[in-house]
């Protein structure tokens, strides 16, 4: 599809059509781009204290924590009064997941789910308005690297079951945004010699998004075939949802003849960092807010490494304050020489999926399996453990007195659509996860790779 038609007429229309107000926010982000370090400070404290007098005024949880504590949400003077206000974990808003969701926004709402890369999925609240935030927030960086909306783009990801269940309407509504998908779950070499094409045909493709190990594999591949992807002039390959090792970023622009471009953020909390053209990962401070903090939840200078806590700035259907994802990283005190006025983010640590290995010789991406169990309502905590090429056990935290037809015949079922039917799949319901010799939780955990 002409890339004018799809940046100018079609892709508008489909947010509208969504409800969304992607565009009028993208303008608004780009502008951001031009702020000096104080301007951006300015407007954060702003939208900062517009976000608790919401929360203080229409979200029961927070109305009632304000009273119980004698303040005042004026009182609350910008983001240097962050440390005030409680940490959210997960189990923090499981317990009270009704009651963080603002009066005001009541069937503005929708549940989302996380992947739940620590074994641990996280069912939450998102609007309209949050999701346009984020989708602009992608678009404003994939501007920095001459990546416009309507370019060509091919996804390595996807549900496997979303895939599958693709209908005309979703194909042609992908046709007029010029966008594809390959499916990151079952990386066969058969799947993957057929890659190469379906990138070249209709007309090209400008990008590659996906995730990091992913991208790697493929790349590998392609080494190992002698064959390359530099005679298609890609602009970028955006690596997202895990952590991008060095060696993994390597391989990835030595063959497929394209910069690596770091995308770091997460469902719940929300797009934080990316990466500029020099290198730099900028945490999208007009957007969110991060804390990084000691185990005890003191903030952490610059340089020193600690647990990531985000606010997400746009987030007033359910506003989601100082929230703990898990993740680790460093705060950096220097600035970047591309002169965007945003702070950077250090190296992350944490975040990389196993893939799982089927009997026929598949390779399935752990994600590919936390997409299915991360929406069972009975499904409190999982670990997924390949310990042979035909046999996977699954530890089960359930929620409640869940009985086998909520959990276990589910969980079986589901694995078996994505791991095929030679795989043995057992099943056993623990107290509690153990966390792994690194203090790791890990929710997909391939024995045999280790």
């Amino acid at each position: 599809m002409n890339r004018f038609l799809v940046r100018n007429v079609f892709y508008p229309l489909h947010e509208r059509l969504r409800r969304r107000s992607t565009w009028p926010l993208l303008r608004r982000l780009r502008s951001h781009d031009a702020w000096t370090p104080g301007e951006l400070a300015q407007a954060r404290d702003r939208a900062f204290e517009k976000l608790i007098g919401h929360a203080a005024e229409q979200v029961p949880y927070w109305r009632a924590w304000f009273a119980v504590a004698g303040l005042r949400p004026t009182e609350i003077k910008g983001l240097q009064d962050l440390h005030r206000l409680p940490l959210m974990d997960k189990p923090f808003i499981r317990e009270r997941l009704e009651t963080l969701v603002a009066d005001n926004w009541r069937g503005r709402v929708f549940q989302l789910a996380t992947g739940g890369s620590s074994g641990e999925p996280l069912i939450f609240y998102t609007d309209r308005q949050r999701e346009s935030s984020q989708l602009a927030a992608k678009l404003r960086c994939r501007a920095w690297w001459g990546i416009q909306p309507g370019d060509r783009q091919v996804d390595l990801w996807g549900s496997p079951i979303e895939i599958g269940t693709q209908d005309r309407f979703r194909a042609w509504k992908d046709r007029l945004l010029n966008f594809r998908m390959l499916s990151a779950f079952k990386l066969t070499d058969e799947a993957m010699a057929g890659y190469r094409d379906f990138l070249r045909a209709d007309g090209g493709t400008d990008f590659l998004y996906g995730y990091a190990s992913v991208l790697a594999r493929y790349a590998r591949f392609l080494e190992a075939r002698s064959e390359s992807l530099h005679d298609l002039g890609l602009r970028g390959a955006i690596a997202t949802a895990e952590l991008l090792v060095p060696e993994d970023r390597e391989v990835i622009e030595r063959v497929l003849g394209c910069p690596v471009i770091n995308e770091y953020g997460c469902r719940d909390g929300g797009l934080i960092a990316h990466s500029c053209p020099q290198g730099s990962m900028h945490l999208l401070a007009d957007c969110v807010e991060v804390e990084i903090l000691s185990d005890d939840g003191k903030a952490l200078p610059n340089g020193e490494v600690g647990e990531i806590a985000v606010t997400n700035l746009w987030s007033f259907g359910m506003p989601l304050i100082r929230y703990r994802l898990g993740d680790r990283a460093a705060r950096l005190a220097e600035s970047c020489d591309c002169g965007l006025p945003y702070p950077l983010l250090g190296e992350l640590e944490g975040r990389r999926t196993d893939t799982l290995q089927t009997p026929e010789g598949n390779r399935v991406h752990g994600l590919g399996v936390m997409y299915i169990l991360r929406v069972l309502p009975a499904l409190r905590e999982y670990r997924v453990i390949q310990d042979a090429p035909d046999h996977v056990e699954v530890l089960l935290v359930s929620r409640g007195e869940a009985g086998e037809d909520d959990l276990e015949r589910p969980v079986r079922e589901g694995l078996a659509k994505v791991l095929g039917p030679s795989m043995r799949i057992d099943t056993r319901r623990v107290e509690v996860i153990p966390a792994l010799g690194s203090g790791k939780m890990r929710a997909v955990w391939n024995q045999l790779e280790d």
